[in-house]
Parts: structure tokens; sequence; C-alpha cells
């Protein structure tokens, strides 16, 4: 699209995606709109970098790659200087039933630790003090919020971006590929002469017998590309899970 046009498309969407109120708005820390030839606006508003391009940032990616959906792009460090942040992202098209052209990305960015207020206002059984542990993921099995991420001293020493479910849940990972929950992939990395391994996370709704360690429950977010984990802490009482020693970029392939 043309320049006029992102602002025709922008001044038509503005004023209930930048100022409207919702159940969110205590937790969102920018709102931002984004057009594929350049045209940027976030409120705050702030001075941005020059060399910034929206385009190349994950939240943008991801919503280009799942058009029609609600995306949520795993925690990464935001170029505004608000520390790490999860980002829920909306394409807005020209309306088209085949093809549509994605005219402008709508976003807005939750800070860690509100996005996991969020998350256990809406679940109470997400709660620490609870019987049960949760945290989401996305449709490749990266973790979009989990509990260490809100803590100190866990997120420091480990990191929170690029973090995945077999790393962090080697024993979710494990049930999730048993059950078909989770599929492998791969690809040639001709860079460096390596192969590399992905995963994808079916779709649908997963319960496991009370029996199983770990007893956990698994939820499409319902118009999203993520997932809702709920694990009963109690199910596997005295049996831990060693964590993946690979590098992320082989994504544990020991597991499979």
């Amino acid at each position: 699209p043309s320049i006029r046009t992102s602002l025709l498309v922008i001044s038509r969407i503005e004023d209930d995606w930048l100022r409207g109120g919702s159940d969110f708005t205590p937790y969102i820390v920018w709102r931002y709109i984004g057009t594929p030839d350049g045209v940027f606006i976030v409120l705050p508003g702030i001075q941005q970098a020059n060399e910034y391009d929206h385009t190349k940032r994950p939240w943008y990616q991801r919503a280009i790659a799942f058009p029609g959906q609600s995306t949520l792009a795993a925690p990464y460090l935001d170029a505004f200087g608000a520390g790490y942040v999860v980002t829920l992202s909306h394409t807005v098209t020209d309306g088209s039933a085949t093809n549509p052209e994605v005219l402008a990305v709508a976003s807005m960015d939750f800070t860690l630790p509100y996005f996991w207020t969020m998350l256990t206002d809406q679940y109470s059984d997400c709660r620490s003090n609870g019987d049960y542990h949760c945290f989401v993921i996305d449709s490749a099995g990266y973790l979009i919020i989990h509990e260490s991420f809100v803590d100190p001293e866990t997120s420091i020493r480990d990191g929170v971006e690029g973090r995945h479910v077999a790393e962090m849940e080697p024993g979710v990972a494990r049930l999730m590929i048993a059950n078909n929950l989770l599929e492998r992939g791969q690809c040639n990395n001709y860079q460096d002469e390596r192969v590399q391994y992905f995963y994808t996370v079916r779709q649908g709704t997963y319960t496991s017998p009370r029996s199983t360690c770990p007893s956990m429950k698994m939820f499409p977010i319902r118009g999203t590309n993520a997932y809702l984990v709920v694990v009963d802490k109690l199910s596997c009482s005295g049996q831990t899970y060693s964590p993946c020693n690979c590098p992320v970029s082989c994504l544990c392939t020991h597991l499979c």
C-alpha cells in the first residue's frame, strides 16, 4: 500500500487500538501500529532510533506469518527500553476473501510481570501458591511466559529469550512427543553445515491421565498461536527430569 493508504488505514483503527480501553489496559506498556511501507505510530509517544525498522521485529514477522490470528511473540528485549516484553499482535487486511493483503499490524506490549499477572488473574489455578504450575507456549514450542521468567534471580541467570519447552519442561515435552502433540521437523543449515531441528505443536485440547507423570492439561488459547499448559505439581513427587544440555539451535534432539 502507499503511504497515503497506510495513513488512512491507521486513522480508521487508531481510536480503537491506540486509545480504546479493554480488560488488558492496566497491563499494557506500549500500543503501536506498523505498515509494510514503514509508517509506524506508537503510544505513549517516544523518540525512535533512526535505524529502527518495525518490519524486522519479531512481533511484526510473527503476525505476518499468522494472518487473521492474534499472535503472541515469545519474550524479547524491547527496543524502547521497557525490558523484556511479550507482544500481542493482529494483522489488518483489505478484507479480501482469498489472499487478503496485509495493510498493517496492530500490537500491544506487556512486560513479563504484567503478562504473568494477567495470566494468573484469568486462570486462578496458575497462581504460585496453588497445586498447579502453568506456562504458555507458542506454536513452535517456545515459551511465551513461565513462572521463572518473573523471578529476578532465575531470569537473570538463565535468560528468557528463545527458551523452548524441551529445555525448560523436559518431562512435559516428552509427554507431548509421546502423544503426538509436539512433532519434530528438520532442515539443513548450509552456513555451518549442520542439520537443525524444529518442533510444531499440534492443535487441540489434551488431558493426560491423573496417574501420568507429569499429569497435565493443554488448551489452545482461542484465536491465537498460543497454548496454555497446566501441570499438576504433585503428580511427579520425588521424580525429576534432566534438562536438555544441547544449545537452543538444535532444540534438544535427544528427546526424539
